[in-house]
């Protein structure tokens, strides 16, 4: 067995980072060493706020902060963007966070947080929120930070997946990574988020069941659809074939309601992600035309009840949804809560590098559940 060996000299009052050897180039722009130098600096400033006997604790979270922190900015290419004074004013705000934290995970969610500030460029929106998200990283309480992240990815869910059964699967495995601990069974975690800014509660209103979620988000899976031989079937057989696209591929079997058909589409909004074979494309797809997607929500308009989802589909769904245990457990927390609410900017943003940790490369503001 091999052990890597590193030694550090360092004067009165310095600090020391130290960890394993990173395996990526950095070929152009600023060094990882001058990197380290930057951190080192910031921190100085940021120890020279506390006492002596306070300063080897801070010491010691930062130096777990920059062993996260820095080997990801490494490897995705970002170590310029500590040639920028706003990234290191709010590199300065991290440390501070990190200095005051003892949870683990709160350095893994700093460093996401830098991650998209550097990704954000010059929003201004986004350098408030993520500012304010970095300040109360160590005020968030773990049951509240949970409770958040699971919020909003139900808030925002949607699926890319023409099976039913195979989205349902894939949102059971999604949940079953972001719901890493007991749902709370109180709701001081209402209270706790309102009073950081993560959510505003909304008084007069009543929170909406998982049922009403699935009939907004997913209403392309608990629409009737289409009757097979109906005059409807008929029209939608018709005008699809004769705008070149593949009937088969863009009319399917309903899974949950036999004798149906409809568009492999979760909602009536992805019809604009539809896509056509095409040999000619680099992935061997190709997007529609706006006449081809203007025949695509002419079809979705030959469904039965169109405006509303049918009952007795949406009660096969549930049926569905609740046979998958993360899934159950999701619905049962989620119509127990008590208040609604609406997410912040700040939220979103704290939400959203929670995810991270645990499904990373997830798009920022975007939930898909296709990502296995």
């Amino acid at each position: 067995m091999v052990f890597d060996k590193q030694h550090q000299k360092a004067g009165d009052n310095s600090l020391q980072i130290q960890t394993g050897p990173v395996e990526f180039n950095n070929n152009f722009g600023i060094s990882e060493e001058r990197v380290r130098a930057i951190y080192d600096e910031r921190l100085r400033e940021t120890l020279r706020e506390l006492t002596l006997e306070a300063r080897e604790i801070a010491c010691h979270r930062n130096q777990l902060f920059a062993n996260d922190l820095i080997p990801k900015l490494v490897k995705a290419e970002l170590l310029d963007a500590f040639k920028d004074p706003g990234f290191q004013m709010l590199l300065s705000v991290a440390q501070k966070s990190a200095a005051s934290t003892e949870r683990s995970a709160d350095y893994e969610l700093l460093t996401e947080l830098l991650i998209h500030r550097v990704k954000t460029g010059e929003d201004r929106s986004a350098k408030a929120g993520i500012r304010r998200a970095v300040e109360i990283v160590d005020e968030i309480s773990n049951d509240a930070l949970l409770s958040l992240t699971v919020s909003l990815t139900v808030l925002v869910m949607t699926s890319k997946e023409i099976s039913i059964r195979d989205a349902l699967d894939m949102f059971d495995k999604f949940f079953g990574k972001i719901i890493y601990d007991p749902l709370p069974r109180d709701y001081h975690w209402i209270d706790h988020l309102d009073l950081l800014n993560c959510i505003r509660i909304r008084e007069t209103s009543h929170s909406i069941k998982m049922r009403e979620v699935i009939s907004e988000h997913l209403e392309g899976y608990v629409s009737e659809g289409i009757r097979k031989g109906s005059h409807q079937h008929q029209r939608a057989w018709g005008i699809i074939g004769a705008n070149g696209l593949p009937i088969n591929d863009f009319l399917v079997p309903h899974e949950i309601n036999d004798g149906y058909l409809r568009i492999p589409v979760a909602r009536k909004a992805a019809i604009q992600e539809l896509r056509i074979p095409d040999p000619n494309h680099s992935d061997g797809f190709s997007a529609l035309s706006d006449e081809q997607l203007e025949v695509m929500h002419n079809v979705y308009e030959l469904y039965c009840n169109v405006d509303s989802p049918s009952e007795t589909v949406l009660n096969r769904f549930m049926s569905e949804w609740d046979s998958r245990p993360n899934l159950r457990k999701l619905r049962e927390w989620w119509d127990g809560i008590p208040s609604a609410f609406n997410v912040t900017y700040v939220g979103i943003i704290l939400a959203y590098a929670n995810v991270q940790r645990y499904c990373p490369g997830l798009p920022w503001l975007q939930v898909s559940f296709d990502t296995g």
